[in-house]
């Protein structure tokens, strides 16, 4: 066990070590204003399964450089999921929403729902998941100590403190699991096309609906050979061939 949490906490920082090269590529070139070359060396990071908020944020820095918007809004997408609380992602992805040509209005939250959200995403998922770990072991710890104390001096305080502990990590557990089913129903991309008109069903012949341009966002549904269904904030619904979209 002690060594599957090893390889598992080690096998990042491996990994890292063999990007990083590649990684400082890609800053360096930022630096001197060679956007393309910066994207082809943070590629190089990411086709080896590395993955971070500091490396999507760059490339959509470099890539709005290079005026791609969608591929921009994409990988600032990216970021901000694995930093949601990341002031300058957030900033950076509405600069760049400026350019996106569609304009979908956003109903507003109920305030529930908008406090959920701020709780379910105040941490990254990975964070979030760590978290939910070093609470379980500090639980089992404190109730480990509970029972060899057994009503010895200072069992009291630590009863309260593993019953504290618990309560921290269901609440921890279960803000987790709910990050989880949230990520696993509700998948959304980004349109990579310059210009792409939306189907009414899955299918090439059928009615064009309404068009959406480069680096909107989009919720993505069920998938019918090379199409895939997608939906909009504002309610609308359509089909899209499956090339025209990335996912986040």
């Amino acid at each position: 066990m002690k060594a599957a949490i090893f390889l598992l906490l080690s096998a990042p920082v491996l990994l890292w070590a063999q990007v990083e090269p590649f990684f400082a590529q890609g800053n360096a070139h930022y630096q001197n204003g060679n956007y393309e070359d910066a994207i082809a060396a943070y590629q190089t990071v990411v086709q080896a399964g590395f993955e971070s908020a500091e490396l999507y944020y760059n490339m959509g820095n470099a890539y709005f450089k290079q005026n791609e918007i969608g591929e921009a809004v994409l990988f600032y997408e990216k970021a901000l999921k694995l930093a949601p609380r990341d002031a300058d992602i957030a900033y950076n992805l509405g600069l760049a929403q400026l350019y996106v040509v569609d304009r979908v209005e956003t109903p507003p939250p109920f305030f529930i729902q908008k406090y959920w959200q701020g709780v379910l995403y105040l941490f990254s998922r990975t964070q979030l998941a760590l978290w939910t770990l070093v609470i379980y072991l500090i639980s089992v710890g404190l109730w480990t100590m509970r029972l060899l104390l057994r009503r010895r001096k200072g069992w009291l305080i630590i009863s309260r403190a593993a019953a504290a502990a618990g309560i921290v990590f269901i609440v921890f557990l279960f803000l987790l699991l709910a990050r989880e089913r949230r990520e696993r129903t509700e998948v959304f991309a980004v349109v990579m096309q310059e210009r792409v008109e939306v189907l009414s069903g899955p299918a090439v012949d059928s009615t064009p609906v309404f068009a959406l341009h480069e680096g909107v966002k989009v919720q993505l549904g069920p998938s019918s050979g090379e199409y895939v269904q997608i939906s909009l904030v504002d309610g609308k619904v359509g089909w899209l061939p499956k090339e025209t979209v990335e996912k986040i």
